[in-house]
């Protein structure tokens, strides 16, 4: 983990600043694959995070960027973290609500953790709950991992749109 990447992921705002003002690439990878958003979307239930991504946003970082491998988006790490303040603030900065990574799109990711309150901010934003990937939507991942009522919310907007 780089010298940003480690800051970010520790909260730490001051030595994130630093860094960006010395010319730290915000967009730069770490050895798995992942730029200083990834670690800020993880770890937004940890403190507060919203300095560092403001940070990193206005450093010119990409709100819609997948890892190296094309397996995690920025917003399904906060989705994932349950950090409703996490997914707030990267809708706020212009984040794609329906960007599919690892074949599944951020509101798939909501349905399957049973999340009603990051369900709701997704389709409040645009999320599309008609998207399948393969042959599934966000109302199966809610039904399969248990989250029958959710599912049958979803389902419901489903078929109103």
């Amino acid at each position: 983990m780089g010298p940003l990447h480690a800051a970010v992921y520790n909260v730490d705002e001051d030595r994130v600043r630093q860094l960006l003002t010395e010319g730290s690439d915000p967009n730069e990878r770490d050895e798995a694959g992942f730029v200083p958003l990834h670690w800020a979307a993880l770890r937004g239930a940890a403190g507060d995070m919203q300095p560092i991504v403001r940070l990193l946003v206005d450093a010119g970082a990409d709100m819609n960027v997948l890892a190296s491998t094309g397996t995690d988006s920025v917003l399904s790490w906060a989705v994932e973290s349950g950090s409703v303040a996490m997914v707030v603030l990267l809708i706020r900065c212009g984040v794609d609500v329906n960007l599919p990574a690892s074949g599944v799109t951020p509101l798939m990711r909501a349905g399957a953790t049973g999340n009603v309150i990051i369900v709701n901010l997704l389709l409040q934003h645009g999320a599309d709950p008609n998207t399948r990937c393969g042959s599934f939507n966000a109302a199966d991942y809610a039904s399969h991992y248990g989250y029958a009522e959710l599912a049958s919310e979803l389902l419901r907007i489903q078929h109103a749109v």
